[in-house]
C-alpha cells in the first residue's frame, strides 16, 4: 500500500481474502539530512610562532549524529555523539598553522551508518615564524603545485 502522506510515520499494511482481514501497522523512523554546524570559533587570530593556545567552538546538529571525528591540523578529536549543541575547548600551538590557515574537517555518521564531510578553513595570522619553516613551506608549495600539475596530465 503506497505511503500517501509523507509526514506519517506509520504504515498499515493491510492483507484480506474472502474469510479474513489482518492489519499490521509498521512504525517508520524518517531521518532528516544531518545539518552540522560549527559555530561561535573563539581563538587568537593573531600569536608567535610556537605558542600554545585555546580553541573554543560550538557543535550543532538537530539531528542525532554519532561516531564524530574532528580533524584540525595533524591532530585529531573524538567527539562522539551529538544531537543539539555541544561546547568544545581544545589547546593546539601556533607552529602547525605557518600556512596561516587552521583547516577543520569532522567526519561523522548518521543514524543509517551514511558518512559525511563538514570542511572549513579558518585564518589565523602565525608571526615570527623561522627562516627555516618559511623555506621549507616554499619547496613544499613548490613540489605540492609540480605534484598536482603532473596528476592532471
Amino acid at each position: 500500500m503506497p505511503l500517501k502522506d509523507f509526514s506519517t510515520r506509520q504504515l498499515v499494511i493491510n492483507a484480506k481474502n474472502n474469510f479474513v482481514q489482518a492489519n499490521y501497522f509498521l512504525t517508520l523512523s524518517v531521518f532528516d539530512k544531518p545539518d552540522l554546524k560549527i559555530e561561535d570559533k573563539s581563538y587568537p587570530l593573531s600569536l608567535d610562532y610556537n605558542k600554545d593556545f585555546e580553541f573554543s567552538f560550538v557543535v550543532s546538529s538537530p539531528t542525532k549524529i554519532q561516531n564524530t571525528v574532528l580533524n584540525i591540523g595533524k591532530k585529531e578529536f573524538g567527539l562522539g555523539e551529538i544531537y543539539g549543541q555541544k561546547n568544545y575547548t581544545i589547546t593546539l600551538n601556533s607552529k602547525q598553522f605557518t600556512k596561516n590557515f587552521i583547516p577543520l574537517k569532522i567526519e561523522f555518521e548518521d543514524e543509517n551508518k551514511n558518512t559525511y564531510n563538514y570542511e572549513e578553513k579558518l585564518k589565523i595570522e602565525v608571526n615570527n615564524i623561522p627562516f627555516y619553516i618559511q623555506i621549507l613551506n616554499f619547496i613544499k608549495s613548490l613540489f605540492w603545485q609540480e605534484l598536482k600539475t603532473f596528476l592532471t596530465l
